[in-house]
């Protein structure tokens, strides 16, 4: 069975922020811009007002964005990192630590000699290991030593990082981990080091360049990073090789995520304006700036010297309406909160909460469920809840979060503890799960007997190409567990569950797949469902032939799954298959010959109708002298044989098709009569001749043949 929807729609791109989202053909010719300059700077003076007007939270990122917003020191993130030093809350994770020394410096602090405590010392005090324990810690440690042009021990040395992440680079020129932004790390890091007087860092700089030439990710956060390393390399992201088989740069492609206000949205599903989004997009876009002024836009290197040179009024011209740091009032709501792990569900609350994450904590505590939330530099990261940490079942595994709002379960683009992202009556469920698992993505149903209805759910599988692009195919939900009306059961292997002894009436269907010992294959979701499918997978049924499969099914042309009730829309047919319905619906002579196919048996349920083609001359054997009754037919054999039982007569070869090449040169006068009769058709331009008759397909040209034939009929009276 094909199970992929043909109507594939581009999804997700991740980046390493949203994978910590739980909480926190023309060529242009070379050196050919894209964006005008013009264009690009008043981009980035809006965003900068943006963030003139908003109210910025007292962190370290807020800190980087103040220096760049020309915006005084915030005192109240100054007084956060103090009460942590106060309260021995000092952060512990290298990336953590790295960015609080970076955020110290944009404030124009020296990051070595705060209220007495030296964060430098403290980050290359810890071990080796940890500080090489991935492409982000060697990355993060480098910039937060070039972020004040601090000074690095006998041991953990400049020199030591840098040949710890080249050491680290693979052989297509990225670095582990997810892309771009591990690489983009990597390549912004050394950029202060991309020199003639440091060849292999240059090769390896040119060399991770090249893997994304010619691309463009499909989201504002993946782009911009791309922009942010190219910049600080003096590579620029507005012209080629930065561009795509359309001449969009990656510069352009930044600038079609812009909202109104300045700020940008995530990605075509997500089009709301986003913080992640924002503030990446906010780098690039001074990254950009800066490299066309200086020839390089290293953004996040010597910070302690920007903001010392930053010149502040006097206090009396002070502006008097200087934006708050000060959070906003957060409003809690009621929601129903579920936390499940990938064996079972631990807890399911009412609480009432202004953040996912509020809520989650409340739920735990209230529950004495033990929990572990780290620091990190995009924020607090649930890495564990009782006992089950993130990568405990595989590498990619962790914590996540859903909300069920209207009935319909997603993942929502944001952090967990992102204001503002919470309804009254939402639902909200943190379970564990694998990199790219996401909730049920639609469900069909219908009744087919007393107190027994057919369940067909759908989910999404991401998958990546060379260039990290991500695309999501829909395919049915197999092996997942439907709950309705107080009836369970489990999809089967084409999505479907057939629920009996239904009890009560309800408006949505819950799914789940809670596995004892690997990763759920499915978000916990639940989907609004209506009983009146005219077959239980119609989900899967294309627009272009509905209609016919509606037809198909009331005049009984082709029958639906005796269990299910499924008509199995994707499924390929058999030569076998397609002979006994062209027999049943086209004018031939019975068969009493004797069987002409050695593996065609007069047993089989199809030798009569294959016979009688045969003798009609619809069909030839192969060159073994068999039928292969059991073999899928393709859409340029199904042709033949239409054009044979029709008597259609051969129609010019006329180029309609631009895959004509790949059609068999016996069956292209077949194809083009087929066509011409408004019988077979191709799609747009092409007539994809090998691709495999399916179900709804063959409902389709049924459909069609009764309307030539009545046709027919009417013009021969």
């Amino acid at each position: 069975m094909n199970t992929s929807r043909k109507t594939g729609r581009t999804g997700k791109q991740w980046s390493i922020a949203c994978l910590l989202v739980l909480f926190f053909a023309s060529v242009v010719p070379a050196n050919t811009y894209a964006a005008e300059t013009s264009v690009i700077t008043q981009q980035w003076e809006k965003t900068k007002a943006f963030y003139q007007q908003s109210e910025l939270l007292a962190d370290d990122w807020g800190s980087i964005h103040r220096l760049y917003a020309g915006l005084p020191v915030d005192e109240a993130y100054l007084q956060t990192v103090n009460t942590k030093i106060s309260e021995g809350a000092l952060p512990k994770k290298p990336t953590s630590v790295a960015l609080t020394i970076v955020g110290l410096s944009a404030a124009g602090v020296n990051a070595e000699q705060f209220v007495d405590v030296n964060y430098v010392n403290q980050l290359l005090s810890m071990e080796k290991s940890s500080l090489s324990a991935g492409t982000n810690e060697a990355a993060w440690t480098l910039l937060a030593l070039d972020s004040g042009s601090y000074t690095a021990d006998d041991t953990v040395t400049r020199d030591w990082l840098i040949s710890t992440l080249l050491e680290m680079q693979q052989t297509d020129g990225t670095w582990p981990g997810f892309q771009p932004d591990m690489t983009t790390m990597a390549m912004t890091a050394l950029a202060p080091y991309n020199t003639s007087d440091h060849p292999d860092i240059q090769m390896a700089i040119n060399k991770a360049a090249s893997a994304f030439e010619g691309t463009i990710p499909d989201n504002s956060n993946s782009i911009a990073q791309l922009i942010i390393a190219l910049s600080a390399n003096g590579m620029d992201a507005n012209a080629t090789p930065f561009t795509d088989d359309k001449s969009t740069s990656l510069v352009d492609a930044l600038l079609s995520y812009a909202l109104e206000d300045g700020s940008f949205y995530w990605n075509a599903e997500q089009t709301e304006s986003n913080a992640f989004a924002t503030k990446d997009a906010f780098h690039a876009l001074l990254a950009y700036v800066t490299y066309q002024k200086e020839g390089k836009g290293q953004i996040y290197n010597d910070l302690l010297q920007k903001r010392n040179n930053l010149d502040q009024p006097e206090s009396g011209n002070q502006i008097t309406d200087e934006p708050t740091t000060t959070a906003p009032d957060e409003k809690s709501v009621n929601i129903k909160l579920t936390v499940s792990s990938n064996a079972k569900q631990l807890a399911s609350e009412n609480v009432e909460a202004s953040t996912p994450l509020q809520g989650l904590k409340k739920v735990l505590e209230q529950n004495d469920i033990p929990f572990t939330i780290q620091d990190t530099e995009f924020g607090p990261y649930l890495s564990g809840i009782a006992g089950l940490e993130a990568g405990t079942i595989d590498a990619n595994a962790g914590w996540q979060f859903a909300i069920t709002r209207d009935g319909k379960t997603s993942l929502p683009g944001a952090a967990a503890n992102a204001p503002e992202l919470l309804e009254a009556g939402d639902g909200i469920h943190f379970f564990y799960g694998g990199f790219g698992v996401g909730p049920a993505s639609d469900a069909s149903a219908t009744i087919i007997g007393p107190s027994t209805i057919a369940v067909a759910v759908e989910k999404a599988v991401t998958t990546y190409d060379s260039s990290y692009n991500a695309s999501i195919t829909y395919v049915p939900a197999s092996d997942v567990t439907v709950s309705f009306g107080g009836a369970t059961a489990t999809t089967n292997a084409h999505g479907i569950a057939v629920l009996n002894n239904v009890t009560d009436g309800a408006d949505v269907i819950k799914i789940d797949d809670y596995q004892a010992d690997s990763l759920p294959s499915i978000v916990p979701s639940t989907i609004p469902i209506q009983l009146d499918g005219m077959v239980v997978d119609e989900l899967w049924v294309d627009a272009y032939a509905k209609a016919s499969v509606k037809k198909a099914i009331e005049n009984e042309w082709m029958r639906t799954q005796e269990v299910t009730g499924a008509f199995l829309p994707d499924m390929s047919l058999t030569r076998a298959e397609v002979i006994q319905l062209l027999i049943q619906h086209l004018p031939h002579k019975p068969s009493n010959s004797t069987p002409l196919f050695a593996d065609v048996t007069t047993s089989s349920p199809f030798a009569d109708s294959i016979h009688a083609a045969h003798e009609a001359g619809w069909i030839k054997g192969e060159e073994d002298g068999n039928f292969h009754p059991n073999e899928e037919v393709t859409r340029q054999e199904l042709s033949l044989i239409l054009a044979r039982a029709l008597q259609l007569p051969a129609t010019e070869v006329d180029g309609s098709f631009n895959d004509e090449t790949t059609i068999w040169p016996e069956a292209r006068p077949a194809v083009y009569a087929l066509h011409s009769a408004g019988i077979f058709k191709g799609t747009g331009s092409l007539f994809l001749p090998s691709e495999n008759v399916t179900r709804e397909m063959a409902a389709v040209i049924l459909d069609r043949l009764h309307t030539f034939n009545e046709s027919s009929h009417a013009n021969a009276s």
